[in-house]
């Protein structure tokens, strides 16, 4: 139940504006991170770091944008075509 005279305020959109179309934003650091794996679900897509295997420091599914990142190596050559597609089996 409101109070008498309670209005709602609007809030504004915090989010960054959108960069990629299809994401809303881009993944950040993770797109060309050896470490970054694109995982596709129903209806998400998400970005798997693999050093959280190896190092409890690093979210499984950090949040995005990644604009910075202590574990980021840049991976060799173009972005492989495995970016796109399910992440590896454990």
């Amino acid at each position: 139940m409101r109070a008498a005279g309670w209005t709602p305020v609007p809030v504004p959109d915090s989010r960054p504006p959108a960069t990629d179309g299809d994401e809303g934003t881009g993944p950040g650091r993770c797109l060309d991170c050896r470490h970054g794996r694109r995982v596709q679900g129903a209806r998400s897509t998400f970005w798997l770091c693999q050093r959280s295997r190896t190092d409890p420091r690093f979210s499984r599914y950090p949040r995005l944008p990644v604009l910075s990142c202590p574990g980021y190596e840049a991976r060799e050559g173009p972005i492989a075509a495995d970016r796109a597609g399910p992440a590896s089996p454990p």
